[in-house]
């Protein structure tokens, strides 16, 4: 049974990996971490071939997605094709047909890109208040109530019902990013 490398099994083995990675010397990395250097050669050996079929199936990845853009692209070239010889001959059923697909593999390829945002997967509310030395606190108020109507849509009770529970899913995982003092004035979270 072939024996397991004391690299592998090691506790530190991510800063070995690191030494590596920088190309420091194999008697370097063995004295700074109390194991041999062969010990260090033959994890660097058998990392390398892990890495590289890690490597492989990555850039078949890409390969495969760059090759389905390129599909989409294709057929949206043809649909438009179709459309305009369509619309050429008077072909109106043809044409708005051959349009809905150019619209289809329009949205399709922004999907695939990652310009378009799916219903429902991502909310994104961004309030940016500049305070200069001459506004006083009810300016600022005034611009974080209009943030927050036009994030709420106009102070939908709904809206801040959903955002509500969307927050309470998630605050274990995140930090607040503003808290009040006792005196009720908002100031920046910990």
């Amino acid at each position: 049974m072939p024996q397991i490398c004391s690299v592998c099994k090691s506790p530190r083995r991510g800063d070995i990996e690191q030494a590596i990675l920088r190309n420091t010397s194999l008697r370097k990395i063995a004295d700074q971490f109390g194991t041999s250097a062969w010990a260090i050669h033959r994890h660097a050996k058998h990392v390398a071939r892990i890495i590289a079929k890690a490597s492989e199936s990555k850039a078949r990845a890409a390969t495969e997605a760059t090759s389905l853009l390129t599909r989409v692209e294709g057929l949206l070239s043809e649909c438009r094709k179709i459309a305009v010889a369509a619309k050429r001959d008077k072909a109106w059923p043809a044409a708005i047909s051959a349009l809905k697909e150019v619209r289809s593999c329009c949205e399709l390829l922004a999907k695939l890109r990652g310009e378009l945002q799916q219903p429902g997967t991502q909310v994104t509310v961004g309030v940016n208040v500049g305070q200069s030395a001459s506004e006083d606190d009810g300016d600022i108020e005034v611009a974080v109530a209009r943030c927050v109507s036009e994030a709420t849509n106009g102070f939908d009770l709904t809206e801040f019902k959903r955002l509500q529970m969307l927050l309470a899913r998630t605050e274990s995982s995140f930090p607040p990013l503003l808290e009040a003092d006792s005196s009720g004035r908002v100031q920046a979270g910990a």
